[in-house]
């Protein structure tokens, strides 16, 4: 009975704000994050003194005295970029391929063009004439998505 109502107490709040939010998005004790995307109807419960969400992928569940807060958010689900081959500075997108052919399309299938440099063994996206928003960069035969 306790359970049930921590739940209505703390979560229904939530939901009448979850509309227009995409994510779940779960702070820990030790400050760090799990953000679950909304778009996957996860099923989310509270029994045992554990928090658990059910996605069509994976179940995950939380000791509760582990969980800080969890607040719906926007998420892109756009990572960011974490691999040796591609370097994201600043303005740039910089590829270890001098001779890489480079194109840009937003996340709808447009193609868009953006100045690119070769040489100096890499190849440089400048990234500054972008609109803010997600892309997908198809460069050296791999792709990776962006957000400006």
């Amino acid at each position: 009975m306790k359970n049930i109502l921590l739940f209505l107490f703390l979560f229904l709040p939530l939901l009448s704000h979850a509309a227009d939010k995409s994510s779940l998005v779960i702070t820990f004790s030790d400050n760090t994050t799990q953000t679950v995307a909304l778009s996957t109807l996860p099923d989310i419960w509270m029994k045992d003194d554990k928090m658990t969400v059910k996605t069509s992928e994976t179940t995950l569940e939380y000791p509760l005295y582990t969980v800080k807060t969890f607040t719906f958010g926007n998420a892109t689900g756009i990572k960011a970029v974490k691999t040796t081959e591609y370097q994201l500075t600043g303005d740039a997108l910089i590829l270890p391929d001098e001779s890489a052919a480079v194109r840009v399309y937003t996340l709808d299938g447009k193609a868009v063009s953006c100045p690119v440099e070769h040489g100096y063994s890499q190849t440089v996206v400048s990234l500054t004439s972008l609109q803010p928003g997600a892309y997908i960069i198809q460069a050296g035969g791999r792709s990776v998505k962006i957000m400006r």
